[in-house]
C-alpha cells in the first residue's frame, strides 16, 4: 500500500484496491462448501 501511494500521490488507488481484494475475498467465500460435522475423509470434493 505504501508502493502504491508512493507511486501514484494519491489515497484513491489504495481505497480501489483494498474494494477489489474485499470483492475477490467475498467471491471466494461464496465457492466455500461447509463441512461442519461432516467426516472430512468421506466429503466428496465433486
Amino acid at each position: 500500500m505504501t508502493a502504491l501511494l508512493a507511486a501514484t500521490g494519491s489515497a484513491w488507488p489504495v481505497s480501489l484496491y483494498i474494494v477489489a481484494m474485499s470483492a475477490v475475498t467475498f467471491v471466494a467465500v461464496l465457492g466455500i462448501r461447509e463441512t461442519f460435522r461432516r467426516d472430512l475423509h468421506q466429503t466428496s470434493w465433486a
